[in-house]
């Protein structure tokens, strides 16, 4: 018993290290140990919507809550973090086909597809497939750019969004220059339609990226072109069920 005792204290003991909050001035931003990491080894975070009945607003959900996030607002499903608005710019197009479980039957994600007929093929495949649904998405491949640089991220619209989606290429193919030359705003609106109020993004034209966004927007192109299909996105339940249930 005094054994297992020393054990626990060794324990604990081992997590009693200094961390540092901030980045030190020593470290060299050379980011070695990921030589061997590509763009299929990466999982991409979708920026979302808060909505009324979003999980990430309830204190009671740990894995979920985010402090401090209200209606309307943006938020990364990876790294949690949260934006009044954000700006970005667009670097790869691409239709999906996502499969999820519907809302009466308890909503969920059931997984994603390049094609429509793939998507309906892993729907028949199902036990229920009369309780699942195929949903057109419209998948935009970003980098936000911040003061301390770029990150990469996904726009994924559905429904509502599908507009904001069609508004977002139109305005780029109206510019007639590479994608990613350009930096839009991503906000949020609030709508109403006869189910009710929710929150729809809106993008607005900035101007043009500087040379290291242009760079940064080229060099990731360059990546997707031949591995965009493979490139995984960050579907989590607990963002995508209520999604399900604001969209009208």
């Amino acid at each position: 018993m005094a054994k297992a005792k020393q054990q626990d204290v060794a324990l604990r003991q081992s997590h009693d290290v200094e961390v540092l909050t901030d980045k030190p001035e020593w470290l060299t931003g050379k980011g070695r140990g990921m030589e061997n990491v590509g763009i299929n080894d990466l999982v991409l975070p979708r920026i979302e919507l808060v909505q009324p009945l979003s999980p990430c607003k309830d204190k009671k959900d740990e894995a979920a809550y985010i402090p401090g996030i209200q209606d309307g607002m943006l938020f990364n499903t990876v790294s949690r973090a949260s934006y009044d608005s954000l700006r970005f710019v667009p670097v790869y197009f691409r239709p999906q086909f996502l499969v999820f479980r519907t809302r009466k039957a308890g909503g969920g994600f059931r997984g994603s597809f390049n094609t429509a007929a793939e998507a309906e093929a892993h729907r028949q495949s199902l036990d229920d497939p009369g309780n699942h649904e195929v949903v057109q998405c419209g998948e935009h491949i970003i980098l936000i750019v911040t003061p301390q640089g770029c990150e990469q991220a996904v726009l994924s619209m559905t429904s509502t969004k599908l507009k904001i989606s069609r508004q977002l290429n139109s305005l780029i193919r109206l510019r007639g220059e590479d994608s990613w030359a350009l930096v839009f705003e991503l906000g949020a609106v609030q709508q109403k339609n006869d189910k009710g109020t929710f929150y729809n993004f809106s993008v607005k034209p900035m101007g043009y990226a500087n040379k290291s966004v242009f760079m940064e927007g080229e060099k990731l192109y360059t990546m997707l072109q031949s591995n965009a299909k493979s490139v995984k996105t960050s579907y989590d339940d607990q963002d995508i069920v209520h999604d399900q249930a604001s969209e009208m």
